[in-house]
């Protein structure tokens, strides 16, 4: 008896699904470039349950008749080419026939479609192993797909899903990508009976960004235009200047051919145009659109044409990035100019200060004095040790100690003897202890005393109400993650409360925060949606207080008191696990006298 065997059509569609059908996001996904290709100027997405449960897309696009009904979830069955030598030249979204008969074999599927020249409509259905069938039904002219229950007859597939906020997140931000690159098409997007956002037909990508973007984004838009006769290449889109960032790159949207890509190149050459304009791990909002031949472009490389291939990628890099410099060149200059001539017309006057946020970010600034000063006591019972290994201090006296080990026991409620011996960098304390020259890392110490006192204190307690809340405008997704994180931040000591529109009111903060710009606390927190998610709530807890405790804490460059690095010193000694920062990296190193002495080869 063989070994090997066909596969039923059933189990191979299953398999094959696979490739296509990845999340509830690739099926909106495939759905909607339908839609598009099909010539719809309206298109409606409704979705349950992230996804999970319904995928719903309405458009009012040509259409199909019956016959066209059944042969569209059919294998391979497509009205876009006819052989393998048109891909070259495809200038639609679909052409493999693979998405409806993908979809329609891992789901509960229905298809309602009407041609304008029909009187009524045709409607099939299909599910997982059973047979297709087909009615007339009345039906507005255009195409409705209805997938409920996605992954029904795959289990193993179903419980890979992510929670419901992760896929919903997923399609959001798909729908708001062609939202972007369509700007005169109207879209509704629709989740749990709540509409998400809906939009007009316009003119420009712009135009469109106003209509579903951050209202604090608007302003600091600057549109591009480029376009090579010669190599028959355009580029458009806007991002925003060096007074805006975010610190996830979720905002970073490309298009080729208006396919909304993921190429990782194609994003570090849109980043490099912002180098020493933005701070590091800070993001812009970009939106950019390319348009190139279709003959250089390889749209068939990916099973879900999430990817590109492009036939003179250096060519296409150099072009996204000269473009992001330049117009960020022309308007840091048209920001500075007026400031220059008010000097030279002004000589005699004092030099006028501009303000920071007019200028770029430099790797390089003027170091401050922040308070390092944590308003709150730390309260401990208990006084473990803690132990810090090197090399006996040598004498040549003493020779035979020369590889002995010794502990140096620091309880955690008393600062051992030291003696301040400089503050190196504004960055490094350089402290003298009998066993050697110990290295602080001033932000890396006082972070991790900040988020000790995150963990050891209840701020729900001691949270103030504002006098005057402060409203937050925030993109849909965005607010339908943070509302779902309300009591967790309240354990922060921070107080927010559903507005209108996807704004949120923050209506309180903790002591420890008075000082703290709170939105862009808020935003910082936003980042960590992506990676935090799917945490358990502790863990989830735990990225907050670390973020928070960053936030908070002295930064790199800061120039302090000597009363303010005692202050420091005497608090990094009474935290406990002091030796790396929330995030891991080390809060300080010892250089022994050994250390020393060997550099300099005191002792042979």
């Amino acid at each position: 008896m063989p070994t090997i065997h066909i596969l039923s059509e059933d189990e191979a569609r299953k398999i094959a699904a696979g490739e296509v059908v990845e999340r509830p996001a690739s099926v909106t996904k495939e759905l909607i470039e339908n839609a598009l290709d099909a010539g719809a100027t309206d298109i409606q997405i409704i979705i349950q349950d992230g996804g999970r449960v319904r995928i719903q897309v309405i458009d009012n696009g040509i259409g199909m008749s019956s016959e066209d009904a059944h042969l569209s979830i059919a294998q391979h069955a497509t009205s876009k080419i006819q052989s393998v030598d048109q891909l070259t030249s495809i200038t639609t979204f679909g052409f493999r026939g693979e998405a409806l008969s993908s979809i329609s074999a891992v789901s509960n599927f229905t298809l309602v479609t009407r041609r304008n020249q029909d009187t009524h409509g045709y409607e099939i259905s299909l599910s997982p192993g059973g047979p297709v069938t087909g009615k007339p039904a009345a039906a507005n002219v255009g195409t409705t797909v209805t997938v409920d229950t996605l992954f029904c007859n795959v289990p193993a597939r179903q419980k890979f899903l992510k929670q419901r906020e992760t896929e919903w997140r997923s399609i959001h931000q798909l729908v708001y990508a062609y939202a972007l690159v369509f700007p005169g098409i109207r879209f509704t997007l629709v989740h749990e009976q709540h509409t998400s956002f809906t939009t007009t037909p316009c003119s420009s990508m712009k135009e469109r960004v106003a209509q579903i973007a951050d209202i604090s984004l608007l302003q600091h838009l600057l549109p591009l235009h480029i376009r090579h006769e010669r190599q028959n290449i355009a580029l458009e889109g806007v991002i925003s200047n060096h007074q805006y960032s975010r610190y996830d790159r979720r905002n970073l949207f490309l298009f080729v051919n208006k396919r909304w890509i993921k190429n990782h190149a194609l994003s570090k050459a849109l980043l490099n145009g912002y180098q020493k304009v933005l701070k590091p791990q800070q993001y812009p909002f970009a939106a950019i659109a390319l348009t190139i031949p279709s003959e250089e472009v390889d749209v068939n490389i990916h099973p879900r044409k999430e990817e590109v291939l492009l036939l003179h990628p250096y060519r296409i890099y150099t072009l996204v990035e000269t473009a992001v410099q330049q117009a960020l060149n022309t308007h840091i200059s048209n920001l500075v100019q007026p400031a220059m001539v008010y000097y030279q017309n002004n000589r005699s006057q004092p030099t006028p200060s501009l303000s920071t946020d007019m200028l770029p970010a430099h790797e390089s600034f003027t170091p401050q004095n922040p308070s390092p000063t944590f308003p709150l006591a730390v309260q401990y019972t208990e006084q473990p040790t803690q132990e810090i290994s090197g090399p006996a201090y040598r004498t040549p006296d003493n020779l035979t100690s020369m590889n002995q080990v010794v502990s140096l026991q620091i309880p955690l409620a008393q600062t051992p003897a030291y003696e301040l011996k400089g503050h190196y960098a504004y960055t490094y304390i350089l402290l003298e202890t009998t066993h050697g020259l110990l290295v602080l890392d001033q932000h890396a110490a006082h972070e991790c005393v900040q988020y000790q006192n995150l963990v050891n204190t209840n701020f729900e307690a001691t949270t103030t109400t504002l006098l005057f809340p402060i409203l937050l405008s925030l993109s849909a997704d965005e607010y339908v993650w943070i509302i779902g994180h309300q009591t967790t931040l309240l354990t922060l000591g921070i107080s927010i409360e559903p507005w209108s529109n996807h704004q949120l009111r923050i209506t309180g903060t903790a002591p420890y925060l008075q000082n703290q710009p709170i939105e862009h606390l808020i935003r910082t927190l936003l980042a960590t949606r992506t990676e935090g998610s799917t945490l358990s709530p502790d863990a989830l807890l735990h990225t907050f207080r670390a973020k928070i405790a960053c936030i908070t804490a002295i930064k790199a460059g800061d120039s302090l008191h000597d009363s303010e690095i005692h202050h420091l010193v005497k608090q990094y000694f009474t935290t406990q696990n002091r030796l790396t920062c929330p995030h891991g990296r080390p809060t300080s190193w010892l250089i022994t006298n050994y250390d020393f002495e060997k550099i300099f080869k005191r002792y042979v």
